[in-house]
């Protein structure tokens, strides 16, 4: 959002600072309206063992702030994509 003081009503506003974040890409051949819990489970089992490797340099603080985006434009009448982010740090 662009400005926190447009919320709508029943909905909280939080900002975060800027940081490096991990992007996961999901592709499929079907309509972005038939991702479904099973579909988003296959990603996210992938971004977990992405996220327990130990030859990766970051971490993910998936488990406290993630954000997931489906943009309709993006449907190309064949293939739908969602877009997954995360902020990092360095794993030591």
């Amino acid at each position: 959002m662009y400005d926190l003081s447009d919320v709508p009503s029943g909905f909280e506003s939080n900002t975060i600072p800027s940081c490096l974040c991990a992007k996961f890409h999901y592709i499929g051949e079907h309509h972005y309206l038939d991702i479904n819990k099973n579909i988003a489970r296959k990603m996210y089992n992938a971004i977990s063992v992405f996220d327990k490797t130990s030859e990766v340099k970051y971490g993910l603080f998936h488990h406290e702030i993630y954000f997931e985006r489906i943009v309709p434009a993006d449907y190309d009448g064949t293939y739908c994509k969602m877009e997954w982010f995360s902020p990092v740090y360095e794993k030591k």
